[in-house]
């Protein structure tokens, strides 16, 4: 029962990442492509969390934490940048 639950959303987070692809793709703006980005981000983050249900191990968690907090880091370096222009600021006294 949980596998074809599991594999059922594999197939919807399936569909859900090709419309994120097509988000980053076509834009229009960089706001969106970054937004479709974290998306995708989040998508694989899903399918990776359904594998290991259906697998029954945590041996792919160190890979959920590593893309979880490079996800939040990209998108937040972004939309720094997005914002001021530049990502890190430094005083030049």
């Amino acid at each position: 029962m949980i596998e074809m639950v599991a594999n059922i959303a594999l197939a919807g987070l399936g569909i859900g990442g090709l419309i994120c692809l097509y988000r980053i793709v076509t834009g229009p703006t960089i706001p969106d492509r970054a937004v479709g980005a974290d998306t995708l981000m989040m998508h694989a983050l899903g399918v990776i969390v359904l594998l290991c249900i259906k697998e029954g191990t945590l041996i792919f968690s160190d890979g959920l934490l590593t893309i979880a907090i490079l996800s939040f880091v990209g998108t937040t370096g972004l939309a720094k940048f997005i914002a001021k222009g530049v990502i890190i600021e430094r005083d030049h006294r």
